[in-house]
């Protein structure tokens, strides 16, 4: 019977969805930094390697904790999924932060609540930023990186290109990478 826990953050968490500082939960809760597996993928995704390979370790009578449970799913039907597998083959699950035991019927409500709102939490944060990226362009701002040539910038290096000037040398004296040179390139 081994306790193993599970850290998550995707690209753009706040910080204190931090993944050191949820690591760092994990161990003050007493976990061994072997038994934490940690990762830097969204939540929306299903196929999160960290995860997979816990998920196929875990064996009966293991716990996987996670410090919140949108840590393991920001999706209903998958956290469902996960957590009804775990169940099936006798490996139980707990989060640091919401309280509920899935055994009871209060339990399993709890959870499918606190998965159906992060779900919709993120669907929202989702929903907001296409509708700030719409109201940009329509006031003529493009949201995003900003481009890094100007379009003369381009033009020479499309000239230089079909001079025969490597894409490396011309990365080189523009200071981008050799990728953004054979975007060009092609």
């Amino acid at each position: 019977m081994t306790v193993y826990g599970y850290a998550r953050v995707s690209v753009r968490e706040p910080e204190d969805k931090n993944l050191d500082l949820q690591v760092e939960r994990l161990v003050r809760t007493g976990f061994a930094i072997g038994n934490i597996r940690a990762e830097g993928a969204s939540g929306a995704k299903n196929d999160r390697r960290g995860l997979l390979e816990l998920l196929d370790l875990v064996v009966a009578g293991d716990t996987l904790v996670v410090t919140h449970i949108d840590r393991l799913s920001r999706g209903l039907t998958y956290g469902l999924q996960v957590i009804g597998d775990l169940h099936l083959r006798g490996v139980a699950c707990r989060s640091l932060t919401e309280d509920f035991n899935t055994s009871m019927a209060n339990g399993k409500l709890q959870l499918t609540m606190v998965l159906a709102f992060s779900e919709w939490w993120r669907n929202s944060i989702r929903e907001r930023s296409i509708a700030g990226q719409h109201k940009a362009r329509a006031e003529g701002r493009f949201p995003g990186r900003p481009t890094v040539l100007t379009e003369r910038q381009k033009e020479y290096v499309r000239e230089e290109l079909a001079k025969g000037v490597s894409q490396r040398e011309l990365a080189r004296t523009l200071e981008v990478s050799r990728w953004k040179i054979q975007q060009l390139a092609r």
